[in-house]
């Protein structure tokens, strides 16, 4: 039935996974027509439109999901995305309120993108509240990625902060490298063997 959305956006992606480009296109501007306040349909749609590279289209239908749903979780982040992208930063935030909070709709690499694009404005204290979730929710990350360490270290230093955010980076104990060690001199002596023997 055409008149369901569910089964419409199914059409939709079988075309596209078909290869049939034309097709979907075309479906695709009469779904948007027929379900103009549908979340789960604008959404599907800007998720369409950005994949075949037509941004103000996603952006449009992701602003109709929203509009449709304020509450909708899918439909804020994608908005907030595209707000990022636009150097809008104060509304992404708005949008972005829910990730502040541990659960798993959190996001870190939205929480990285907006932390990174306040950094990238000179705006540290924003940037540090991200990069404090970030720290704070993915304990991991925080320990073991460069990128973010790094980009924590610059906003702490451009603040004048003496005290960091940073969990200290994690390294094999002793005995661990001691046991590492053993084995690849292991590995190494039958190689040797191996070779110069057979």
């Amino acid at each position: 039935n055409p008149d369901k959305p569910e089964i419409v956006i199914k059409m939709h992606s079988q075309l596209t996974s078909f290869g049939n480009h034309e097709e979907a296109k075309e479906l695709a501007e009469k779904m948007e027509t027929k379900f103009p306040e549908h979340p789960d349909v604008q959404l599907y749609l800007g998720g369409y439109y950005h994949q075949v590279g037509r941004v103000d289209e996603a952006d449009r239908c992701f602003e109709k999901a929203l509009k449709a749903a304020p509450d909708n979780l899918a439909a804020r982040r994608a908005v907030a995305i595209a707000c990022i992208e636009k150097k809008d930063l104060s509304r992404a935030s708005d949008l972005l309120s829910f990730m502040r909070y541990n659960s798993p709709k959190q996001d870190s690499r939205v929480l990285y993108t907006l932390a990174a694009a306040y950094q990238k404005q000179g705006r540290h204290s924003e940037a540090l509240i991200y990069f404090e979730i970030i720290v704070r929710d993915f304990p991991e990350m925080a320990r073991i990625n460069r990128e973010l360490r790094k980009a924590v270290l610059e906003s702490e230093k451009e603040l004048g902060h003496s005290q960091g955010i940073l969990p200290r980076r994690q390294f094999p104990s002793a005995k661990k490298w001691k046991r590492a060690a053993i084995v690849t001199v292991a590995v190494a002596t039958l190689f040797f063997i191996t070779n110069w023997y057979l």
